[in-house]
């Protein structure tokens, strides 16, 4: 009895039994009370396959009937009437569109007669037009000129602008009592080769510099340069703002020019215009500036020249001053 006493004593119950639900030994804190499984974490293989649906539905689905395959073959070759109507139309259609580019071309080359006609009639009366503007008399214009600076630049205009005629006439203002220090000859120039006439009315004043009068109106232009420049301005084809390359450069020259004519010494003067030689000269011929330096130089006779405007000086005596 003690021996079953003690087996009794160290088993509690008779047979082993296998847990139905095996617990973690630590369980995760978790603050939800459900947990959903993450979708991205399925693989292909258990994604659901949605082909089988669609082969299914294709493979019960019914083919058409011969019978009826051919009835739709026979409907749709077979001509209707409205095309044949429809193709008569169009091919009407085209050739009124064929006959109308004919008829638009024609017309096109008989305006583009007439134009070439009216560009010629108008050409012909812009030169008559031009021809009639050129040969407007500048009446009228008077200077009065001081006997110790003579406008020399007067002579070298005449010989240097051969299709002008310049018309002048001197008087002596009651005052002055100093002889006349030059005489400017009469020009005879054609009228079938003189495009403007410029009538010049001299007076010998005792006034510090040149003035040039247009009209009663205006006040007078002082300055012998400025006169140039009003001569070069009247008559667009000796015009050097127009004519020439750079204007800039020729201004430059004539402001300094003018300058000068107000000095009692121009020696320091000439310096600077002979470095600045080959900007303002004419090459081969005589320019505004020529004459405007020319006109000074003579002035003031008794300045030494620089090397430089020598010669060039001497080519100015010999055109403006030689018949």
């Amino acid at each position: 009895m003690s021996s079953h006493a003690t087996i009794a004593t160290t088993s509690t119950r008779m047979y082993p039994v296998q847990p139905l639900v095996v617990l973690p030994a630590k369980f995760p804190h978790s603050s939800s009370m459900y947990k959903m499984r993450n979708i991205h974490e399925d693989t292909i293989d258990t994604l659901p396959c949605c082909h089988d649906t669609a082969n299914t539905t294709a493979t019960e689905a019914k083919m058409p009937d011969d019978a009826v395959v051919s009835q739709v073959i026979r409907l749709l070759q077979a001509p209707l009437p409205e095309y044949g109507l429809l193709e008569a139309r169009q091919e009407k259609i085209l050739n009124q569109l064929a006959e109308l580019k004919k008829q638009v071309s024609t017309l096109c080359h008989f305006l583009k007669q007439s134009n070439q006609m009216e560009v010629k009639q108008s050409n012909q009366t812009e030169v008559k037009d031009s021809v009639e503007v050129q040969k407007s008399v500048i009446s009228h214009v008077v200077l009065n000129v001081n006997p110790r600076k003579p406008p020399y630049s007067i002579l070298a205009l005449q010989k240097l602008w051969k299709d002008i005629q310049f018309n002048v006439t001197s008087h002596t203002h009651s005052t002055m009592k100093d002889e006349i220090p030059i005489i400017f000859p009469k020009q005879i120039i054609p009228s079938t080769k003189a495009a403007q006439f410029i009538i010049i009315t001299l007076i010998w004043k005792d006034v510090p510099d040149m003035e040039t009068i247009v009209n009663t109106y205006s006040c007078p232009i002082r300055g012998e340069v400025n006169f140039l420049r009003l001569m070069s301005r009247l008559i667009e084809s000796h015009n050097y703002e127009s004519t020439c390359s750079q204007p800039q450069t020729l201004d430059f020259a004539l402001d300094f020019t003018n300058f000068l004519h107000n000095q009692k010494y121009i020696k320091d003067g000439l310096i600077t215009l002979a470095n600045e030689f080959e900007k303002w000269s004419c090459k081969g011929g005589f320019n505004i500036v020529d004459i405007a330096v020319w006109s000074l130089i003579k002035q003031f006779h008794e300045t030494d020249l620089p090397p430089v405007l020598h010669e060039w000086y001497i080519r100015c005596e010999s055109f403006f001053t030689n018949d």
